[in-house]
Parts: structure tokens; sequence; C-alpha cells
């Protein structure tokens, strides 16, 4: 997050600095692949339309979280990352009828959103 907040600072241009991480990404991925260092799978035209979704939805998020690192601060943006997993059990629930959180994970989740208006309260 906080090299991320020093290159949108010192660049201005989100769309640049996460374009530039993927693409860094991907290099690193082909080179270990040509390397053996991993394996990878080959391409498979039903698995890129199943699988693009999700890199759609990953790289608008990651294209938003710079634009708010552009205008806001860092704390501001770990307060609103400790409550996402609340808000994708909620999604996960309403939209793909999953089952709610276990109360022990319910705990958990309601400790770490607990702990986010504390850390901007004595984080200063």
């Amino acid at each position: 997050l906080i090299v991320n907040k020093l290159a949108v600072a010192h660049i201005r241009a989100p769309a640049f600095v996460t374009f530039a991480q993927f693409a860094a990404t991907a290099l690193a991925v082909k080179v270990a692949h040509m390397a053996n260092f991993i394996e990878v799978d080959s391409f498979d035209s039903r698995k890129l339309m199943h699988f693009s979704i999700y890199v759609f939805g990953f790289a608008a998020g990651t294209w938003t979280n710079m634009r708010v690192l552009m205008t806001t601060n860092v704390e501001t943006v770990i307060v609103f990352r400790t409550i996402a997993p609340l808000a994708v059990a909620v999604f996960d629930y309403v939209f793909h009828g999953r089952d709610l959180p276990s109360l022990r994970s319910c705990l958990a989740m309601g400790i770490i959103v607990a702990g986010a208006p504390s850390f901007v309260l004595h984080h200063q």
C-alpha cells in the first residue's frame, strides 16, 4: 500500500501504475515458467471466458484502490479493507445463496471491524 501510494502520488496515473504492476507480474510468471520453476496451464478459450470476469473485476478493484490512494491516506484504505470480508460474507449470502459465516467467524470479523475505528482514533 505504501509503495502504491508513493507511486500514484508521484506519477499521478493510477491506470499506468496498475498496468505496470500487471505487466511485471505477467513477465515474472513467464520467466518463472521458462526457467521451469512453475508450471503454467496451456491456453484454453473456455477457461479464458470464465476467468476474464474475475480478471476484469480484479483490475477494476486494483484501479479503484489506486484512485483512492491518490485522494486519501493509507490509513483510510486500511480501514475500508478491514470491512471488506464482512461485505463479501453478506454478498455471498444474498447473491450466491451461501451460508452465513459461523458464529466464530462473525465474532472474528466483528473484532476486526471494531478494531478499525480504534485504529483511526489512536493512530495519529
